[in-house]
């Protein structure tokens, strides 16, 4: 619109010298209209916008890196003066902490259903906020700003991530029930935490029938609760100076690890480091991964990496996992060298700018380097 506005300064320029040294009547009355235009452009897009009415509507979910269409609908189709929509969109992922703008300018025509690809580059939950929408006349000259839009949320969800995991020495927490941790009651029936005397709001499915049949009474088995075990999948990973695909990638890598201990057996508790807290959650079987994705996509990561280690490091029951799995983005923080040299840990992290794939060992500690472009082409070996 600025060279728009330029181009008509020029021709009002031209037609006051030109009726000024040739004083022609015709210059006269070009120069006469030319200043009236905008008035009546004004006039008639102000009518325009009046009547102008626009809905939106996104895709609610797609996988990352998959576009989505921001649509936008404009009644009526047919206006006076009205030729030009510009809008202005801000985009927040909630997970990765960064910010993107995307601009739009469509020609307004019979068409009245318009649309904006949006790519999401990270997982994460994505709020698209619209801060400008206006219209401008068919010369560029006048501008209107339509009423604001709702804002709208886009979820996009983790791409699988193709991991081959070889473990070198099985854990307790396996999903028979085979834990150290049985001395709780809780919801596994695999594990008897007590027998009691039947209730009439028991189950039928907790009854111990043999041992019933001994006593002559009715008794009830109460289960364990084997939530708890000994390894512990961490994802600690800061968005400071960290691309989005890096960041996603990471997540992506730590939600591919947990699949894989639960397709051996291992029952893990799996943790995000968030801001202030460590947000938990057991996973015993496959049905739970999903939810675990959807769950950690909602959180934000913290600005650097860290965090998770350093709530960890307070924690009381610290000591009860011997086995840790530690995912972060770009340099490991050298706090990880400082955990309990009885804790066997296996630190993954993934890296955009490296080529090749660096392992080191430091005691108990494993450390594995991944560049980004390991984890797109072939499945990553990993032995933990």
């Amino acid at each position: 619109m600025k060279k728009c506005r330029q181009g008509y300064l020029v021709f009002l320029t031209s037609c006051l010298l030109a009726t000024c040294f040739f004083s022609s009547k015709l210059t006269f009355w070009v120069l006469l209209a030319g200043l009236c235009l905008p008035l009546v452009l004004e006039i008639l897009l102000f009518l325009d916008v009046r009547r102008m009415r626009a809905e939106v509507s996104l895709d609610s979910s797609v996988p990352r890196g998959t576009p989505a269409a921001y649509r936008l609908t404009l009644n009526p189709a047919l206006t006076l003066a009205a030729g030009h929509l510009h809008i202005r969109l801000e985009v927040d992922n909630h997970l990765t902490g960064q910010r993107g703008e995307q601009t739009a300018v469509f020609a307004l025509n019979r068409e009245t259903d318009l649309a904006i690809e949006l790519i999401p580059e990270g997982c994460g939950e994505y709020t698209i906020r619209c801060q400008r929408l206006e219209v401008s006349d068919l010369f560029g000259l006048c501008v209107r700003s339509l009423p604001p839009l709702p804002e709208q949320h886009l979820t996009a969800f983790p791409r699988p991530i193709p991991v081959e995991l070889k473990i070198r020495k099985m854990p307790h927490g396996i999903q028979e029930g085979e834990t150290a941790y049985e001395n709780r009651k809780g919801n596994d029936p695999s594990e008897v935490f007590d027998l009691r005397d039947y209730q009439p709001q028991d189950d039928i499915r907790q009854i111990h029938w043999k041992l019933s049949s001994k006593l002559d009474t009715m008794v009830v088995k109460e289960a364990s609760d084997t939530s708890h075990y000994d390894t512990i999948l961490m994802l600690d990973a800061g968005w400071n100076n960290q691309p989005a695909a890096v960041l996603s990638a990471a997540v992506e890598l730590a939600l591919a690890l947990s699949q894989k201990l639960i397709e051996q057996g291992i029952g893990h508790q799996a943790v995000f480091a968030a801001e202030t807290q460590l947000a938990e959650q057991a996973v015993r079987s496959a049905a739970e991964e999903p939810q675990l994705a959807a769950f950690w996509i909602r959180l934000r990561l913290p600005a650097s990496p860290g965090n998770g280690l350093r709530l960890f490091a307070g924690r009381w029951d610290q000591k009860q996992y011997n086995k840790m799995i530690y995912v972060t983005a770009g340099d490991f923080p050298p706090m990880l060298n400082l955990l309990d040299p009885q804790l066997d840990v296996t630190a993954i992290t993934v890296k955009a700018d490296q080529q090749t794939i660096h392992m080191a060992e430091k005691g108990r500690c494993q450390q594995i380097e991944l560049p980004l472009s390991a984890l797109d082409n072939t499945a990553v070996q990993l032995l933990i």
